[in-house]
């Protein structure tokens, strides 16, 4: 977004006694709204904004005018969101916040409650075109919260006077927050099923656990990327993270029909070789600990269908992991008498894992 050319006129000291309404001339509105004169843009007349607008006016200026000046005034004050795509907000954010409680706090005592409608509708309008702007901009979970995050806790109380609040455009205020969920689900489900994906191919290639990071991080990394998005929204609403959890376990349930492709791979292929005892160790721990946590987590009534898939899939896979172990270990005892001994101590060396 381009920046228009700034109208404003030096700031002058605010602590001054500023003139009514009442009398105004065009210059001294201006000066009160900190313009040029001669900066007005030209402006069509909005009904929305404008409605009951003419008995407001004391001063003698014509309606179009005033709204026009407004107009303007909002356009030079109000900060212009950051050219770059997919930047974080917050500082942009932080600005309009300021720019806004300012404007709103000292213009209250000049204008009426009509023009302070007005007022505030056209900030209202003109913050969420550049809320539309940045959202078509955000590309990331990290971008887009931030954004949705400010509009549901932030933003309404900018607007103090319940009288303010009440004339609105709320429908544009809704609309926006449910386009910027949407996109918040859109781009957590692109986000969490790349991250599982990834998990799944570095397990793919770990041949050996050559340490206990090796042993653990599947079921580690896993748990955090489920986890992750909902912790963060939780600050916002209980309903939002719920909603958000959902989706991953969905996404989680992709990767265990993955997974466990992966691991019957592994387990049928440890027939016929000399498989680690580690490896059996590993996938059953794994299955283990994220059966545990989605048990733990998804209590409520709307995650149960999912989760009970999920753990449903998870004992499988634990199952024929013990299964083959079974099998490997009864033919592996049958060829050598003395691997029973060792066996044992493989066990007691890696009991402190599992």
């Amino acid at each position: 977004m381009k920046t228009p050319p700034v109208c404003r006129r030096q700031t002058r000291d605010r602590s001054s006694p500023q003139p009514g309404l009442q009398g105004l001339d065009r210059d001294s509105l201006c000066e009160l709204l900190e313009l040029r004169p001669d900066c007005l843009s030209v402006c069509s007349r909005d009904s929305a904004l404008d409605s009951g607008l003419d008995s407001a006016l004391d001063s003698g200026l014509e309606t179009h005018l005033v709204f026009g000046l407004i107009q303007e005034s909002v356009r030079s004050h109000l900060p212009q969101p950051p050219p770059e795509q997919d930047t974080d907000p917050q500082r942009h954010l932080l600005a309009v916040q300021a720019v806004l409680q300012e404007e709103l706090n000292r213009l209250a005592p000049r204008f009426n409650p009509e023009l302070m409608r007005v007022l505030a509708q056209s900030y209202h309008r003109a913050v969420f075109r550049q809320m539309k702007e940045l959202l078509l901009q955000t590309c990331s979970f990290k971008t887009c919260f931030p954004l949705l995050d400010w509009a549901l806790t932030e933003y309404l109380s900018l607007f103090p006077r319940p009288d303010l609040l009440r004339h609105l455009d709320l429908v544009l205020y809704s609309d926006w927050v449910q386009e910027a969920q949407d996109k918040l689900f859109v781009l957590l489900k692109t986000e969490v099923s790349s991250q599982l994906g990834r998990v799944l191919d570095k397990d793919k290639q770990l041949l050996s656990c050559l340490s206990e990071e090796d042993y653990q991080e599947t079921y580690i990394c896993v748990i955090k990327c489920i986890d992750a998005a909902p912790a963060v929204a939780q600050k916002i609403s209980s309903e939002l993270s719920l909603k958000l959890f959902l989706l991953n376990l969905h996404e989680l349930l992709g990767f265990i029909h993955s997974y466990k492709s992966h691991c019957l791979e592994i387990l049928t292929k440890a027939k016929s070789s000399k498989p680690e005892l580690v490896t059996f160790l590993k996938i059953h721990k794994t299955c283990k600990e994220i059966k545990k946590h989605v048990q733990t987590k998804a209590r409520e009534e709307s995650l149960r269908t999912v989760s009970e898939t999920i753990v449903s899939l998870l004992e499988e896979i634990e199952a024929f992991t013990l299964k083959i172990l079974l099998e490997v270990l009864t033919s592996f005892i049958e060829v050598d008498v003395g691997a029973e001994e060792l066996f044992h101590g493989q066990v007691l060396a890696l009991s402190g894992r599992s």
